[in-house]
């Protein structure tokens, strides 16, 4: 999904060409998340057929020759909303949509305060829920034990990271 919302943040800013977003994104993530054109391609094709953009006039590029430049529409940008008012849920992936998030929403303080916000509430929510699921079991190494114990261990962990995120300071200005 980070896919997706990559691309609405940055069209929500201006609109791009593929090629633009690709580079603008790589530049964005240092390399850490970087896309190739079908994948971006691609993507804005679903998001045309979603609703959620749509073409503008094409610009001539240094090459001469026209490129479609793309734009967020009224619905992109109310789905954009709804996910940065979204918590994530951890899916262990190598494209983590929460580090994605927060060097995403590093372009204002705001978008990184509240997202801090969020994101610990749900995860102390999570820790809570885990815990009093832990009070019915044995004190045995039964896999059902060890699964939620792991996942209370691997959210305390995440609490430690969002310290750490607020403790950073913003990127330098380019």
């Amino acid at each position: 999904m980070s896919v997706k919302y990559s691309l609405l943040t940055l069209l929500n800013e201006q609109p791009r060409s593929a090629k633009r977003l690709q580079t603008d994104l790589d530049a964005e993530m240092h390399g850490f998340f970087a896309l190739n054109i079908g994948q971006v391609s691609q993507t804005l094709s679903r998001l045309v057929r979603e609703g959620l953009a749509r073409t503008t006039t094409s610009v001539s590029e240094a090459t001469g020759r026209d490129v479609e430049v793309y734009e967020l529409t009224a619905s992109g940008r109310d789905e954009l909303n709804l996910w940065w008012d979204g918590t994530v849920t951890q899916p262990g992936a190598a494209r983590d949509e929460l580090v994605i998030k927060f060097a995403l929403a590093a372009r204002r303080q705001e978008n990184v305060d509240k997202l801090l916000d969020a994101q610990r509430f749900a995860t102390l929510a999570d820790i809570r829920e885990l815990t009093r699921a832990t009070r019915s079991l044995p004190e045995e190494r039964t896999a059902e034990r060890l699964n939620i114990e792991r996942q209370i261990f691997e959210l305390e962990a995440v609490m430690r990271w969002l310290d750490r995120v607020e403790a950073l300071q913003p990127p330098k200005e380019a």
